[in-house]
C-alpha cells in the first residue's frame, strides 16, 4: 500500500490494455467497445500499413487511446511496444493477443510457407509477446493475458 492506496491505483486509475490486430474484425470491435466503456486506457496496435485505418477512424483522438505499429512477428516491435507500456504508460495490465492470419483453403491445399507463417503469427509471436508482458505483470503481481 502506498498512502492508503493500492499499488495499481497509485500507478493509474484506469487499467492499461494492449490489443494486437486492432485494425479489423474482432480486434477493432473489441477496441470500440472498450473505448465506449471509458474504463480503460488502450494501446491499439496493427501492422504499419493497417494502422492507417485506425487513424482514419480518428480513434487516436479518444482520451486514453494510443495507436502503435506492431507486427507481432518482429521482435524489435514487440519489445518496443511492451517497453513503452511499462516505462511510459505506467505498466501493462491486460494483453489481448488478437492478431492472427488465416488462409481460406483446405489443409491439403495449404503450402508449407502458409502453414509456417500461420504458426508464427497465431502461436509463436503471441507467446513471445506474452513472455515480455509477464515480466512487469509478475513484478506488480497483477495482470491478465487473453489469447
Amino acid at each position: 500500500m502506498i498512502s492508503g492506496r493500492s499499488v495499481k491505483a497509485a500507478r493509474h486509475e484506469k487499467e492499461l490494455v494492449l490489443i494486437t490486430g486492432a485494425s479489423t474484425g474482432l480486434g477493432l470491435a473489441l477496441a470500440k467497445e472498450l473505448i465506449h466503456t471509458r474504463k480503460y486506457r488502450l494501446v491499439l496496435t496493427a501492422r504499419e500499413e493497417s494502422l492507417k485505418r485506425l487513424y482514419r477512424m480518428e480513434l487516436h483522438k479518444e482520451e486514453g487511446v494510443f495507436l502503435r505499429p506492431l507486427d507481432v512477428t518482429r521482435e524489435s516491435e514487440r519489445q518496443n511496444v511492451i517497453d513503452e507500456c511499462e516505462e511510459e504508460l505506467g505498466g501493462l495490465d491486460i494483453l489481448i493477443n488478437n492478431a492472427g492470419v488465416i488462409y481460406k483453403c483446405v489443409v491439403e491445399h495449404a503450402i508449407d510457407y502458409e502453414r509456417n507463417w500461420q504458426m508464427e503469427v497465431n502461436y509463436i509471436a503471441p507467446m513471445r509477446l506474452a513472455a515480455l508482458a509477464l515480466t512487469g505483470m509478475r513484478r506488480r503481481r497483477h495482470g491478465k493475458i487473453i489469447n
